[in-house]
This record gives C-alpha cells, structure tokens and sequence, in this order.
C-alpha cells in the first residue's frame, strides 16, 4: 500500500500523482550472467541506464477542510460532530476548554461518516448549568507535524434558566431583602428545594414563575447556597447564590 500526504496549504490547482517503478540496470529482477567473461562481470543486463515504467499517472483535486458552524445543546444533551476525514489521533485530536469551574464533557467515536470521516458525540454533562456555558473546541486534522485545526464554539444551555430578577444585581439574598428568581423555561408547575439553607430562610415558588429567597435572620457569616427548580417533567434548572451575614 502507499499513503499520501497532502501539505497544509491548499495548491491552487490539481496535483499530479505520478505513481511509476524504476529499474536500475543491474536490478535483480534481470538475471543476465556472464562471469566468465571478464568485461561482462558483474552486468545483469544489456541496458545503458535505469528504466523509468510508468504505473499510474492522474490529477487529484484538493479541497480545504471545512469550518465547523458553532453549536449549542441543553446540559443533558449530546452534540453531534461529523468529520469529512478520520480523526489520526482518535480522541486527543478533539480538544474543548471549558468555562471557570466547569467539567470536561464527553467525547466518543459512534461510528463511520460517508464516505470516509467519523462521527462523534460530545457529552452531556453530568450538572444542570446555571447560565449558558460556551466551550472553545478545537478538531485537529492529521498528525504532528502536519496538522491543520477547526475550531468553533459549542454553547451548553440550561433546560430552566434562573436569572435575577433584578437584571445585572448579584445573587444575594439578607434580612429584610429578599431574592427573586425568575423561572425562565421548563413547564408549570414548578417545586424548589435549595441545599445549606440557613433555618432561618425560606426558598418558595411565587406567582407560578418565580423564586422567593428570605432571610427572618442573618446568618453568623456568609452562606453559599444552591437552590434548585424541577418543573412537571423532572427538568431541572440551578442557580448559587450568597445570604449574606
């Protein structure tokens, strides 16, 4: 077999493949023995230089790899990636950075993609999001050192989005002044638990929409919470907040 290797810029027109066998005269393919004649020793042939025998001789058109169109997908779905040619390095050539404090998602291979490149699912993740989590992504074509790279982002978005009510303030919540949450996505009716509660506050559906987080007291120090909505099909949506001391 042979393989070919294709530079990583793309030629501005066809490239000829010449694939041809060469004889040298003295090939051990030629079996032309004389040793007993002096000036014959040694010469397998009667030829005067090497013999050039063409095999194959064709145009190949090269096309560039093409870009791959951002994505997005809810948490707990997958994302599905087709490559026009196999990934040489497997897994490794699929690289994805993640936002602060998010885990890696998911790669594997599921099978062949038409007519010569794979097909990949990329997660999903194990945690609900609480805003939309945009991964930087990059494929990697071929090996080291001739490599080439598409890259594109790959956006994972919460099934039920919590925002502030009050657009742009933090997600704070102390004595006398509540938080409010806005239930955005999923579908009525809606439960709420939030886990390390102080005993002294309350996390309540009001309105059908939004969440209610109440302080009677302050806490001896700030607390980190993390309260979660599930609507009538299990979705779930998350979102940490501070009760301040």
């Amino acid at each position: 077999g042979w393989d070919l290797q294709i530079g990583r810029s793309v030629p501005a027109g066809p490239v000829r493949i010449r694939l041809y066998r060469v004889f040298a005269k003295d090939d051990a393919a030629f079996d032309l023995t004389f040793d007993d004649v002096p000036t014959l020793s040694g010469i397998r042939s009667y030829l005067d230089g090497d013999v050039w025998i063409p095999i194959r001789d064709f145009h190949l058109n090269v096309q560039d790899l093409p870009a791959i169109a951002d994505g997005q997908k809810f948490y707990d779905e997958v994302f599905e990636l087709n490559t026009p040619i196999r990934l040489a390095s497997g897994e490794r050539a699929i690289t994805l950075v993640p936002p602060a404090g998010l885990p890696q998602p998911r790669r594997r291979r599921t099978g062949d993609h038409a007519p010569r490149g794979d097909e990949w699912q990329i997660g999903p993740l194990e945690n609900p999001v609480e805003d939309d989590a945009v991964y930087r992504a990059t494929v990697t074509y071929g090996r080291a050192p001739q490599t080439v790279d598409r890259s594109f982002r790959l956006t994972f978005k919460p099934r039920i989005h919590l925002p502030n009510h009050a657009a742009g303030a933090p997600f704070e919540a102390r004595k006398d002044h509540p938080l409010e949450l806005d239930i955005v996505g999923g579908a009525a009716p809606y439960r709420v638990d939030a886990e390390n509660l102080p005993g002294n506050s309350t996390a309540t559906i009001s309105g059908g929409n939004r969440v209610v987080v109440t302080v009677s007291e302050s806490p001896p120090a700030d607390r980190r919470v993390v309260v979660r909505v599930r609507d009538n099909a299990d979705k779930t949506g998350k979102r940490t907040l501070t009760i301040k001391h």
